[in-house]
């Protein structure tokens, strides 16, 4: 689901048209003096945020996926951060209808995908022993807080 996203949000950034029916994509594209521009908040900052932010949960969330647990606590702790991460996927298709509907994204969606990078971040801190060394782990947990510091750019920029 989260390459879906990724390919969405690409496909938005670097098409002319983005078909209604794709909820998923946070970015809309629209034609303006005959070139394509990001659009959405109509602020480049903002696009790049909001890209940025899937491309990050779209990584996690494939590296979360490979992590094979060895211990009962860890499957316990990956089960917990895949329900984060499907929270923030929530979050970020209301954002997107949001947008795509000309309508300011709701306060809530945004909670949504906050707080589930938070789940998802504390979910897989939590892993620990010999699962605790295993590089999707890793890479799961840098992708989490590359989502989390663009969340926060979203907020700054996306007025």
């Amino acid at each position: 689901m989260f390459r879906q996203l990724a390919l969405i949000a690409a496909l938005a950034v670097f098409s002319a048209a983005l078909p209604s029916s794709i909820d998923a994509a946070s970015l809309r594209v629209r034609r303006a003096s005959n070139s394509t521009v990001a659009s959405g908040s109509g602020n480049i900052a903002c696009d790049e945020a909001r890209l940025s932010i899937l491309l990050a949960l779209t990584v996690a969330g494939d590296a979360t996926d490979k992590i094979v647990p060895s211990e009962l606590s860890s499957a316990t702790s990956l089960a917990a951060a895949q329900k984060g991460l499907a929270m923030a996927n929530t979050g970020i298709k209301q954002i997107a209808l949001a947008i795509t509907n000309k309508q300011p994204p709701p306060a809530e969606s945004r909670d949504l995908v906050g707080g589930g990078i938070g789940i998802a971040l504390s979910a897989l801190g939590s892993i620990n022993g010999t699962d605790a060394t295993n590089g999707n782990l890793t890479l799961a947990n840098a992708q989490l807080q590359k989502a989390a510091t663009a969340g926060d750019d979203v907020v700054t920029n996306c007025k």
